[in-house]
């Protein structure tokens, strides 16, 4: 893992290419767009905006949906933090999500092996590699490895 500013990101990107030390490169921005952000975005080839299903989390994904149009970045939003035991609010984001852009078929539950594999620097694949949020992420990578046109996993 490498710290870059927004400011040296594409520079950084392009060397690492380059000299083919990466395939894949994933990077978490803040949840709001600003000029920091349009930087990092300007050189994705997708982009995740996580929402969790709530209507005032979809109408704050607004902004950050036309950024990434005006951008012409690829996009795709993944429904987060969604209750696993009742699933109206989950389905009535998705419908609104769906109208909006593209949806990832696989939805995050709210899991606190999220939360530990945090604290742990580590991925919930690793901390649990048999509990829930690790087997949602396996659901997940599949469809955003086909968005990104077979990556190396």
């Amino acid at each position: 893992m490498q710290r870059v500013e927004p400011s040296a990101f594409a520079g950084t990107l392009g060397r690492l290419r380059s000299a083919k030390q990466v395939s894949l490169v994933i990077v978490d921005t803040p949840g709001r767009f600003g000029p920091d952000v349009a930087l990092v975005l300007r050189e994705a080839s997708l982009c995740l905006v996580p929402v969790k299903p709530s209507i005032l989390d979809v109408e704050a994904a607004r902004p950050t949906v036309e950024q990434l149009r005006l951008l012409k970045r690829q996009f795709a939003f993944v429904l987060n933090q969604c209750n696993p035991t009742t699933q109206a609010r989950t389905l009535d984001a998705a419908t609104a999500l769906v109208s909006t852009g593209a949806l990832a078929p696989a939805m995050v539950a709210t899991h606190s092996d999220f939360l530990d594999s945090m604290t742990m620097a580590q991925g919930v694949t690793e901390l649990a590699p048999k509990g829930k949020a690790a087997v949602e992420v396996r659901l997940l990578w599949p469809w955003i490895k086909a968005q990104l046109g077979g990556a190396k996993a």
